[in-house]
């Protein structure tokens, strides 16, 4: 198969939009597949791609390319955003013309929202709307499927429509970290920024003295909020881990967290940590009116809870006084993911380009 991105991996960023196309190329080679990889600065995406072409007129078959994109469109994606504007539309030209089937995943469209150009001012919203609607023009017209976080998602934007959608949500990978049903404690691992408020559940944590809540997230990014937050109780902890420093987080929690404030974003927002949380087998406590609480409500993964103090102490109170819920949604969550892996996620783009 052809891997493909517009940019460098960045094997050091612990950020979503890194660890993705780290993890999926990695898939694709466990699931047994040889890989071309088409990656890297268009400089070096170019050679590349020469000899791909040179493999294809020789008669090399390939099963397939996948591509992932990233925050920012294909067309500007070395480092110092220079624009090559027909690259990447020439090596998806090139596989239609070879009959390779071609997908993308198509990753957010935050552009697509007043809060972009509030974010970046009208002149560079409008040039970058620019770009991100000729890259959506190139995917409609050459890829033969397009997989989006959610289907949701795609449902918010009317480029997509004519386009087949699959959902391809992150994966996670298995890790045995079991910790007791009791007493609760719970885990958050994330952002704690305006996207992702965390202010309920903190007040919920605060009048149940019994109840120990560790929110990891990067220093500055706490240093920003942390007045925001009255996080100074003793079953409050605010760490600053990342990796593999994680696992003793996970090992001493029973219940993960996504309790985040319900907003429209988060109504097809698929979380990344969603499935992080799942590999390592915790059940996890989410908001409604948020795409990961309908998720976790569907499969039987957790509980959900809207988002105030009042539910979220009921809720909490609940589960301290009966351990074996936490059990059994700790039991149907290990059951479930082996088919929310990273290797899942890159058998299912194998299934729907080749069989599909």
């Amino acid at each position: 198969m052809i891997y493909h991105a517009a940019y460098k991996l960045n094997y050091e960023s612990v950020s979503a939009s890194a660890i993705r196309p780290r993890r999926m190329l990695q898939a694709f080679k466990d699931a047994g597949f040889e890989v071309f990889d088409l990656t890297g600065q268009s400089s070096v995406r170019k050679a590349k791609f020469h000899k791909l072409k040179a493999k294809l007129a020789g008669g090399e078959q390939f099963a397939f390319m996948y591509s992932e994109s990233a925050t920012i469109p294909a067309m500007i994606g070395d480092t110092n955003h220079f624009p090559h504007l027909l690259l990447d539309a020439q090596i998806f030209r090139t596989l239609k013309k070879y009959g390779v089937p071609t997908s993308v995943f198509y990753r957010d469209l935050y552009w697509a929202y007043d809060e972009y150009e509030e974010r970046v001012g009208k002149p560079l919203a409008t040039a970058m709307r620019a770009l991100y609607r000729y890259e959506l023009a190139l995917y409609k017209r050459y890829a033969d499927t397009i997989f989006v976080p959610s289907v949701e998602m795609a449902n918010e934007l009317p480029q997509l429509s004519a386009s087949k959608i699959v959902a391809l949500p992150s994966g996670g990978e298995i890790v045995d970290l079991g910790a007791p049903a009791e007493p609760v404690n719970m885990f958050y691992v994330g952002n704690v920024s305006s996207h992702y408020r965390l202010h309920e559940i903190v007040k919920a944590v605060r009048e149940l003295p019994d109840v120990t809540f560790t929110i990891c997230t990067g220093r500055d990014n706490w240093e920003q909020v942390k007045d925001e937050y009255q996080a100074d109780a003793p079953n409050i902890h605010i760490v600053h881990a990342r990796g593999d420093e994680l696992n003793r987080y996970y090992q001493s929690s029973n219940i993960a967290v996504l309790t985040m404030e319900p907003s429209h974003y988060r109504s097809f927002a698929m979380p990344f940590k969603l499935f992080e949380y799942v590999g390592r087998g915790k059940p996890i406590l989410a908001t409604n009116g948020t795409l990961a609480a309908r998720v976790i409500h569907e499969n039987g993964w957790g509980w959900t809870a809207d988002n105030s103090k009042e539910e979220l102490v009921k809720v909490l109170r609940e589960l301290s006084t009966n351990p074996r819920e936490i059990v059994s949604r700790t039991e149907k969550v290990c059951m479930d993911r082996a088919n929310n892996t990273w290797l899942a996620r890159a058998q299912t783009v194998s299934e729907t380009l080749v069989e599909g």
